[in-house]
């Protein structure tokens, strides 16, 4: 399973200078200094790997390097993360892609129940 947590930081709390060469996940959008926890985790909902991304940054961008080396897998992740390039990875690599394309895209509703407990272990972190 795929999923992310935005979050909310302070630019303070990591010492965010403006013009600095100093590489943060801070990225500035509407409502501030955001950082998104990109999380890959097992069936059960332990995490296997996760990829910090700066907030102003699309969900897809981070998605093949936190997906790199997991093969013969079904990921199962929202709509933020489609893409035929993204579809096309997976399936490279042997995976079965869950991915919706679309608000009235048809979903299996049995896999995508396990969404819910993925945003709570992702909070949890």
């Amino acid at each position: 399973m795929v999923d992310l947590l935005s979050v909310k930081a302070h630019a303070c709390a990591s010492s965010y200078e403006i013009n600095s060469n100093k590489i943060h996940a801070l990225g500035r959008s509407a409502g501030g200094f955001t950082t998104k926890i990109h999380t890959v985790t097992d069936a059960l909902g332990n995490p296997v790997r996760f990829i910090l991304s700066v907030g102003n940054v699309h969900d897809i961008i981070p998605s093949q390097d936190l997906l790199k080396g997991i093969k013969n897998a079904q990921i199962l992740a929202d709509k933020a993360y489609f893409s035929e390039d993204n579809i096309k990875f997976l399936i490279k690599n042997g995976n079965i892609a869950i991915i919706p394309a679309k608000e009235n895209y048809t979903k299996d509703h049995s896999r995508f129940h396990e969404q819910n407990f993925l945003k709570k272990v992702v909070k949890y972190i």
